[in-house]
């Protein structure tokens, strides 16, 4: 069995109001990214694609 790693972009179109008051969005979607590409990707595209 191979082993890969794929890199994946993601854009997200994510309304303001969705962030805590006093939170740093990017801190946010760093801690919750599988909640904001679930609930707000526009796009993606495969950027790499790495053999172990």
């Amino acid at each position: 069995m191979s082993k890969y790693t794929v890199n994946v972009e993601y854009t997200i179109d994510v309304p303001d109001d969705e962030f805590e008051e006093n939170e740093d969005p990017l801190v946010e979607i760093v801690d919750e990214f599988p909640y904001f590409i679930d609930a707000f990707q526009t796009e993606a595209y495969c950027s790499s694609v790495e053999k172990y």
